[in-house]
C-alpha cells in the first residue's frame, strides 16, 4: 500500500516524533514507499479521533439549534397570547360589567344570581343612557 498526498497530510498532522522523522526521510527521497504497519495504525487511530471529535461538534451544535429552536417556539406563543390578551382588552375596556363577568369566570365563580344582578345593572345602564 502506497501514500497518497492525503495520507502523507494526515501523517504530517501526527505528533509522532518517529513518524515525523520518516517523512522528513520520505522528502529527501522523493519516492513513494509503503505505510509501515505501525504507521498505518497511528493514521487509523488519527482519523477515528478525528471522526469522534467531529461527532461530538456535531451533536453539540444539533443540541444549540433544537434548545434555538424551543425557544422561537415558546416566544411565538407568548407573542400569540399577548396579542389575544390585548384584543381581549380592547374590546371590553368600554363595558366594565363585561370586564368583571370575565374576571368572575376566570376566577371560577358560577352563580345564576350574580349573573342575574349584572344583567339588571346591564338593562339598567342600557336604559338610563
Amino acid at each position: 500500500m502506497y501514500t497518497s498526498v492525503v495520507y502523507k497530510n494526515c501523517l504530517r498532522d501526527c505528533t509522532y516524533p518517529r513518524l515525523h522523522a520518516a517523512m522528513d526521510a520520505e522528502k529527501t527521497d522523493r519516492r513513494l514507499r509503503p505505510l509501515t504497519r505501525k504507521e498505518a495504525e497511528m493514521l487509523i487511530h488519527r482519523l477515528e479521533e478525528e471522526y469522534e471529535k467531529t461527532k461530538e461538534k456535531l451533536l453539540y451544535q444539533e443540541l444549540i439549534v433544537q434548545k434555538t429552536k424551543d425557544e422561537l417556539e415558546r416566544k411565538s406563543t407568548q407573542i400569540d397570547r399577548l396579542k389575544e390578551q390585548i384584543l381581549r382588552n380592547q374590546h371590553s375596556e368600554g363595558d366594565p360589567l363585561e370586564i368583571l363577568r370575565e374576571e368572575l369566570k376566570k376566577a371560577g365563580v358560577k352563580s345564576a344570581k350574580i349573573e342575574d344582578a349584572l344583567d339588571d345593572i346591564t338593562r339598567l345602564l342600557g336604559s338610563g343612557r
